[in-house]
């Protein structure tokens, strides 16, 4: 076998894994409103978010990267209406499907959420440290694949 077509074969089934992991394209932010309440005693987290996006076509579900998150409440409001969406954990690939039951409509979209997480000790998403007195603090890099720790996106 041709060490060409061995690369070959190689790349596209990176890149079909790849594509697998991606944000179905119909929707894209435009705008996040967040608000963090962490509890240090208890290293966890409350949540709250607005993402507006824009949708590109009628959609019946949006998707977001997440991970370790648990949601407590979600409504997506276009077109002047409100509606409550049923959410579905994919943890393998580290995402959340928010249905309505009816179709959005094109155009901006307001995605309202309300969560909470752990404060995690890997230095991953939104974490807990202690300073050199043994004081926690709750802190975050928000490294591309680890914002989805702390909030949906």
């Amino acid at each position: 076998m041709k060490p060409q077509f061995v690369v070959a074969v190689c790349v596209l089934l990176l890149a079909s894994l790849a594509a697998g992991q991606r944000l179905p394209q119909n929707a894209s932010p435009e705008n996040y409103k967040l608000l963090f309440t962490p509890d240090l005693s208890k290293s966890t987290f409350t949540g709250e978010e607005t993402i507006r996006v824009r949708l590109v076509k009628p959609v019946p579900e949006i998707v977001l990267n997440s991970a370790d998150i648990e949601i407590q409440e979600a409504s997506i409001t276009s077109g002047g209406e409100s509606q409550n969406a049923v959410v579905t954990y994919d943890k393998e690939k580290e995402m959340v499907t928010l249905a309505v039951q009816k179709p959005l409509p094109a155009g901006t979209a307001a995605v309202h959420i309300k969560y909470s997480g752990i404060l995690n000790s890997e230095m991953r998403g939104f974490y807990i440290g202690k300073d050199d007195q043994g004081r926690k603090y709750a802190a975050t890099q928000f490294e591309a694949t680890d914002a989805r720790r702390a909030f949906r996106c």
